[in-house]
């Protein structure tokens, strides 16, 4: 969040536009990035057309687009064999930890120790600084906000049939049977 303060000094519009542009360059940098330049253009256009990316990514303020980008970078420098720094752009989707549900284990069983080495100095940076910024007292707000977010979900508070997880695709295919 830190990296995003300057946008809050800004008017309200000036501020949304610089966000709309900044997620437009975040996914065509991560389509670039995990694609190469074939076929890019049919690409970037199908992917900005994509009604999750623009109705929830640009319209309604989602990080979507910077975890996207985080992982485009982890597979880009996995493929140029830069496994420490493949970690650390992996470390960045910790703003969100449902998103490495599955590349965890697949580290783990793959054996990817560097990768996991640089997932975990960019983990242990990254705590560091969010303790340094926000200091002890906002550690019991986070876990309480983390707290309630899984109890709404496991009371199957609304569901609204547009949460895109695996818990809410579980719910809707077994009838609401937790």
């Amino acid at each position: 969040a830190t990296l995003f303060i300057p946008l809050s000094f800004l008017p309200y519009e000036v501020a949304f536009a610089s966000w709309v542009l900044l997620c437009i360059a975040m996914l065509l940098g991560g389509l670039r990035l995990v694609g190469g330049s074939r076929h890019f253009k049919h690409i970037a256009i199908l992917s900005v057309s994509f009604l999750p990316f623009y109705a929830w990514c640009l319209f309604m303020g989602q990080t979507s687009a910077f975890g996207f980008f985080s992982l485009a970078l982890a597979i880009y420098l996995e493929r140029k064999n830069k496994l420490l720094e493949s970690g650390l752009a992996l470390s960045l989707l910790l703003y969100k930890p449902p998103l490495l549900v599955l590349v965890l284990p697949m580290l783990l069983i793959t054996k990817r120790w560097k990768t996991l080495a640089g997932l975990a100095l960019g983990g242990t940076f990254l705590g560091v600084a969010s303790l340094a910024l926000i200091g002890r007292s906002g550690v019991p707000a986070y876990v309480e906000m983390v707290r309630g977010f899984a109890g709404n979900k496991t009371g199957l508070a609304k569901l609204t049939n547009i949460e895109v997880d695996a818990y809410s695709f579980l719910v809707h295919l077994t009838g609401g049977n937790t």
